[in-house]
C-alpha cells in the first residue's frame, strides 16, 4: 500500500497526505498559493483569533482570506473563551471554509497567557467546551480539526486525554506535534507519540508535524508511525518544493533535487503572489523574510539579498529580483 494517499477529513476529501501545517507570520495567502502550486495537498492558514473575528478586526479578517488556486480553505482558529468561539464562526465562514481547525498548540507566551493555544494542554474541561462549541456552531458540511501537543511538559504528558477530549466534542483530524509546550521548538519530536495515538485511535485521522525538514523525514514517519497524513511547518520555509519531492520519493521512491534556477524562480513567483495582494512597503518588507530562507544554498544571491534588503518599493523590488532570475 502506497504511503501516498488520499485522506478523508469528514466531507473533505483531499489529493493526498503532505499537508502545510499553520505558521504565524509565514502561510498567508500568497505561501499558501506556493505551496500548493508546489504539489502540497492542504495548507492551513495562520493562526486566526476568534475574539479579532467576532470584533470584526480587519487585519485578523484578512488572515481568512483564500489563496488563488485554493479549492480547500482550511482557517485555523484560537481563542480561549467559549463565547468568542460561538461568535466567531459565523464571521469565519463568510470566507466560506471547508475545513476550521483549532490550536491547542502554540507555545507563544503571549498566546497561552490568554487561555489560547498551549494553555489548553493544562484545563482538558474548557478545551472541551470550546471543540464542542466550535462544532456545534460550524456547518455540518465543514469539517473541524484541531492541532495539540505532547502535554505542557515533560511531567504532564497528556495527549491522549487531550485527543479523547477532541473526539468526544466530534473533530474530524488530530494532528499532533509531538513536542511539549515547554520544549517550544528544541529538542526534538518523540514521533512514539504519533504512533501510540494512531494506536489509540485507529479509525481517526491522525496527521503527524515536527523535525520534518527533507522528504526523507516525510517518509521516515509514515513508516515508523502509521499515522495518515504528515505536516511539514519549518521545514517548509524557503522550501516549498519539498512537497513534489516527497511525493516523488513515496511513489516512485527517489526525487531529484531542485536546483538554483528553479528556486529562484519559485521565489519570484512568490514575490508576484505577494503583490497580487498587496503592493505596499509592508508587503517588500514581508517578502524579505522569506527571500533570506530562499537565499540558502545560492552563493551568487547574497549580494542581490544584501540590496533587497535595502529596499522599500514594490516596482524596484520586482525589478531587482527579476534581474537575477
Amino acid at each position: 500500500m502506497s504511503l501516498y494517499k488520499k485522506v478523508t477529513i469528514g466531507n473533505v476529501t483531499t489529493n493526498g497526505n503532505l499537508f502545510v501545517a499553520p505558521l504565524a507570520g509565514y502561510t498567508d495567502a500568497a505561501f499558501r498559493h506556493i505551496c500548493l502550486a508546489q504539489g502540497a495537498d492542504l495548507a492551513f492558514s495562520e493562526m486566526v483569533s476568534c475574539e479579532g473575528l467576532w470584533r470584526e478586526n480587519e487585519s485578523t479578517r484578512i488572515l481568512t482570506r483564500r489563496a488563488a488556486g485554493e479549492e480547500i480553505l482550511a482557517l485555523q482558529l484560537f481563542g480561549g473563551n467559549v463565547e468568542a468561539v460561538q461568535k466567531s464562526v459565523p464571521v469565519a465562514m463568510k470566507a466560506n471554509p471547508q475545513i476550521l481547525d483549532f490550536n491547542c498548540g502554540c507555545p507563544a507566551p503571549k498566546v497561552h497567557r490568554s487561555h489560547s493555544g498551549s494553555a489548553l494542554l493544562q484545563d482538558p474541561v474548557l478545551f472541551h467546551s470550546l471543540l464542542k462549541t466550535l462544532r456545534q456552531e460550524a456547518p455540518s458540511h465543514v469539517a473541524v480539526t484541531v492541532k495539540i501537543r505532547s502535554g505542557w511538559d515533560s511531567e504532564k504528558i497528556n495527549y491522549p486525554l487531550i485527543a479523547e477530549k477532541a473526539l468526544d466534542a466530534g473533530v474530524d483530524m488530530i494532528t499532533l506535534h509531538p513536542r511539549t509546550r515547554a520544549q517550544g521548538y528544541t529538542g526534538f519530536a518523540d514521533w512514539q507519540h504519533l504512533k501510540d495515538l494512531k494506536r489509540r485511535f485507529p479509525q481517526t485521522v491522525i496527521c503527524g508535524s515536527g523535525d520534518l525538514f527533507a522528504p526523507e523525514d516525510a517518509k521516515r514517519m509514515l513508516e515508523e508511525t502509521g499515522i495518515d497524513a504528515v505536516m511539514f511547518a519549518r521545514g517548509v520555509i524557503g522550501n516549498p518544493t519539498i512537497f513534489t519531492q516527497t511525493r516523488s520519493l513515496l511513489t516512485q521512491g527517489s526525487y531529484e533535487p531542485v536546483d538554483s534556477k528553479t528556486k529562484k524562480q519559485i521565489a519570484f513567483n512568490h514575490l508576484q503572489a505577494i503583490f497580487a495582494i498587496d503592493r505596499s512597503v509592508h508587503a517588500v518588507r514581508d517578502f524579505k523574510k522569506h527571500l533570506i530562507s530562499y537565499a540558502k544554498g545560492i552563493p551568487d544571491w547574497k549580494p542581490m539579498r544584501e540590496a533587497f534588503a535595502r529596499l522599500e518599493d514594490p516596482r524596484a523590488a520586482v525589478e531587482l529580483l527579476q534581474s537575477v532570475i
